[in-house]
């Protein structure tokens, strides 16, 4: 009995630790940014934005809480990965990513608001959560769209709004 009291609570503060971090991730609300050099982002969940105006310096955000499939075949396991995930063919995958950057781009074209943590991802990215003007979320609106996927290494850990 003590041993199975001493596994449940092994197990409730391992589960619960990782659901505390989001609480814990301090966001900061950031209005008028626009996308950074071309029209279109690198894909879509990654993109250079810079601010329409003030002193804030241009950065490559990563979207917060979701992953696009790829636009190329470089990584092969990440596409691999996610054509099991998406159910198709790995082929699929490019188009389905160059689909998800140009639904990214589309949706960022007029501003947008970035609600960014310290969180830092790879790459020197910074991660964020975007809003378009009309309030919309781009990561709830990738998902409905069926062109993004819960990232998995952030899915525990996802913003508290």
């Amino acid at each position: 009995m003590k041993r199975i009291f001493s596994l449940a609570l092994v197990l409730t503060l391992c589960l619960a630790a990782p659901m505390g971090l989001a609480a814990d991730i301090h966001w900061h609300k950031q209005e008028g940014w626009s996308l950074d050099g071309a029209d279109q982002p690198e894909d879509g969940d990654s993109f250079k934005v810079k601010p329409m105006k003030g002193r804030m310096k241009p950065f490559t955000l990563r979207l917060y809480g979701v992953d696009t499939p790829e636009t190329s075949n470089r990584i092969p396991a990440m596409v691999e990965d996610q054509a099991k995930e998406f159910k198709v063919d790995p082929k699929v995958i490019p188009k389905m990513g160059k689909a998800a950057r140009e639904f990214t781009g589309k949706f960022l074209k007029d501003g947008f608001t970035i609600e960014a943590c310290g969180e830092k991802a790879t790459n020197g990215r910074r991660y964020g959560i975007v809003r378009n003007l009309k309030d919309e979320r781009l990561d709830e609106a990738l998902l409905k769209a069926g062109l993004a996927r819960m990232d998995r290494n952030q899915e525990k850990n996802m913003a508290p709004f």
